[in-house]
């Protein structure tokens, strides 16, 4: 091989598993309106857990299986329910309850400016996208903003 052959620039190792880091997380009423939801907001994806109060029958004791068994059973009370992909990396998290609602609605904010309001629809059991848009961030007051600055999609 010789030394100047540059075939092997275009070559990059990435992993194969989601982020971990929790960014912001809220508990609301996203799925239906008696839900206990957990709203998990991690690098650019959302999950959305709900948690399930244990059963009379599960073992509270100090049994050692259950105790080694311990995240199998935070697994069975706050199962992982949803998780929405977003394109970009999410900088704020936050639940909106309109005063018409008996359910909530997520409002999220990227890095880049872009930002959503979304709800889930119980009846199509699907998320909805109520309002989404991009924020230019060389726009100034003096300037008269042109189409591209602000970009909205609404369902």
């Amino acid at each position: 091989m010789r030394g100047d052959d540059k075939s092997e620039i275009g070559h990059y190792v990435v992993t194969a598993h989601p982020s971990g880091s929790v960014l912001s997380a809220v508990q609301c009423s996203f799925l239906s309106a008696n839900s206990r939801d957990v709203v998990i907001a991690k690098s650019t994806r959302i999950e959305i857990r709900q948690y399930q109060p244990p059963s009379s029958d599960d073992d509270v004791g100090g049994n050692t299986d259950a105790n080694n068994n311990n995240s199998s059973a935070e697994d069975e009370r706050f199962p992982l329910l949803l998780t929405l992909p977003i394109n970009g990396r999410i900088a704020s998290l936050s639940p909106i309850r309109f005063t018409n609602s008996s359910k909530d609605c997520l409002f999220f904010t990227t890095e880049r400016g872009g930002y959503a309001l979304i709800s889930y629809d119980e009846q199509l059991a699907k998320i909805q996208q109520s309002s989404a848009a991009f924020l230019s961030h060389h726009s100034s007051p003096g300037k008269k903003k042109q189409d591209d600055d602000v970009t909205t999609t609404a369902t």
